[in-house]
């Protein structure tokens, strides 16, 4: 079984790389797409930096909806963009800190609409939602670099970064 001290380890290894990320957005390219069918740069960065809200979520409620889901504002810079970022990984930081191991074991759903798309005990979900915004934020660094903005050093050395 997963411990909240493993979630929170894992999360903590991932938070100074996707800062790093998030730092470098253009703001003035936020509608950039490599390619017609991918989301946009802007949407992709808001949404990276709002991954520790959905760990609240997995956190303090039972399940989410979409219907319900409140999406936090949209930065306006990328002080903002990191500013929330930084709010929500202490939130998740102090709500992992306070939880009842306990609830890790029980479910969790992911809803549209009322209907339930997936559910799965918290823990997995939890740790999930790390990998998720671990992939996320590697499409951010493919964004970045086809926008020429150099890649930051994440797990080790970058090429950029000398």
């Amino acid at each position: 079984m997963l411990t909240k001290q493993d979630i929170l380890e894992e999360f903590e290894e991932e938070i100074a790389g996707t800062r790093k990320m998030l730092e470098r957005v253009p703001f003035d390219k936020l509608d950039y797409k490599p390619h017609p069918r991918s989301m946009p740069l802007g949407q992709l960065a808001f949404m990276v930096g709002s991954m520790p809200g959905w760990l609240m979520s997995i956190i303090k409620q039972d399940f989410v909806d979409t219907a319900t889901y409140k999406q936090p504002p949209q930065p306006k810079n990328a002080e903002e963009l990191v500013h929330g970022f930084e709010r929500g990984v202490q939130d998740v930081k102090e709500a992992l800190a306070e939880m009842d191991e306990k609830l890790l074991k029980r479910n969790w759903a992911f809803k549209v609409n009322g209907k339930v798309m997936m559910e799965l005990p918290r823990d997995v979900t939890l740790r999930q939602t790390v990998n998720h915004l671990v992939h996320h934020r590697a499409q951010l660094g493919v964004y970045l670099k086809m926008n020429g903005v150099p890649h930051p050093a994440v797990y080790g050395a970058s090429g950029d970064e000398h």
